[in-house]
């Protein structure tokens, strides 16, 4: 095998492994996705996105989680996401909760054996595409067309390999053109372009850096935001969790500033980045270090240039046809007539 092919079977294969372990245990029914259908847990997550519920124990919950629950006055496949603010019992285990975005607590208690998962991911805007799937428009675009783009290209084969004649000539065709056909790297646009996003993402996020890390936070927190972008505060104790500090962040839009009681002097992890990703993740990463929220939009976002920019620096090349020997014989002996 040919070391492209085994390259291309490997990130193949990789890939794959990734997407089992995050489909698996929705097959095996251990993890729940659900759409969101209202702003009450906004902007943790919004209306249109896929969250995935993780089966845990509810013994294992503490204040803080984001939990999916079935609410004990409606219907068996109604299930509500609400964050648990306080626990009411531990024998039996009842809890107390909220959304984020609501600012009256939850008119009923959650049993334990209520809870169905905790939240472990969120797919941004993911929901948008059952919801609309009976759009016309939507079906057309995305299904209709592309279903047709490849059934024409069937018909074109079948009517062109129908032929043998024609058939043994095109794969001939085919087989040449292969061989004098190869891909590259042009180094300079590369380098150009990775250069161009290292000083497009230093100057975006520049205003953040000494806003990062841990600190030592009076019981009463003050963020001011003075940059174009509204940007997401996220406090973690070091326990790894927002308890105390319900919850534990707050999106600050442009020239405004945001109040966080944190009950008691401490030393919190800060993580201030601006709001270019869900916020969920930005909690998600900011609990491993505060400084990976800031990392991750800089990966993130010049891999996505990267592959826009694809077709400028990783480029097709298909090398000229070389000349047979009778050709350049004949050549050379006309250059040594003229001589």
């Amino acid at each position: 095998m040919k070391s492209k092919g085994m390259l291309s079977a490997v990130v193949f294969f990789f890939l794959l492994l990734i997407l089992l372990h995050f489909l698996m245990p929705i097959f095996n029914g251990s993890a729940l996705p659900l759409i969101v259908l209202s702003g009450s847990m906004h902007p943790f997550m919004r209306v249109g996105d896929i969250v995935i519920s993780q089966s845990v124990s509810p013994d294992d919950l503490v204040i803080g989680d984001v939990i999916t629950f079935h609410p004990p006055t409606a219907e068996e496949d109604v299930f509500v996401t609400h964050r648990i603010i306080s626990i009411i019992s531990e024998d039996p285990l009842v809890f107390q909760t909220k959304g984020d975005a609501n600012e009256d607590l939850d008119p009923f208690f959650v049993s334990g054996d209520a809870v169905k998962g905790k939240i472990v991911f969120v797919i941004p805007y993911a929901g948008y595409l059952p919801q609309n799937s009976k759009n016309k428009t939507l079906f057309v675009l995305l299904i209709l067309l592309p279903a047709t783009i490849l059934i024409l290209d069937e018909i074109k084969n079948i009517v062109l390999y129908s032929n043998p004649v024609k058939a043994r000539k095109a794969e001939k065709r085919k087989r040449k053109l292969s061989r004098r056909t190869s891909y590259t790297v042009q180094s300079k646009y590369l380098v150009s372009i990775t250069c161009l996003c290292c000083i497009l993402f230093l100057l975006l996020l520049s205003p953040y850096f000494g806003a990062n890390g841990w600190f030592t936070l009076p019981n009463e927190y003050t963020k001011n935001n003075p940059n174009e972008l509204s940007s997401v505060l996220v406090l973690t104790s070091e326990n790894g969790i927002q308890n105390p500090f319900y919850p534990g962040y707050s999106v600050i839009s442009p020239s405004n500033s945001t109040t966080m009681d944190l009950k008691q002097e401490a030393r919190t992890s800060v993580s201030y980045v601006p709001y270019i990703l869900p916020v969920f993740w930005i909690i998600s990463l900011s609990q491993l270090h505060p400084l990976m929220p800031m990392i991750s939009i800089f990966i993130l976002y010049t891999t996505l240039i990267l592959l826009l920019t694809l077709p400028i620096w990783y480029r097709k090349i298909i090398k000229k046809k070389r000349q047979n020997y009778r050709q350049r014989l004949y050549r050379l002996r006309r250059y040594l007539h003229f001589v």
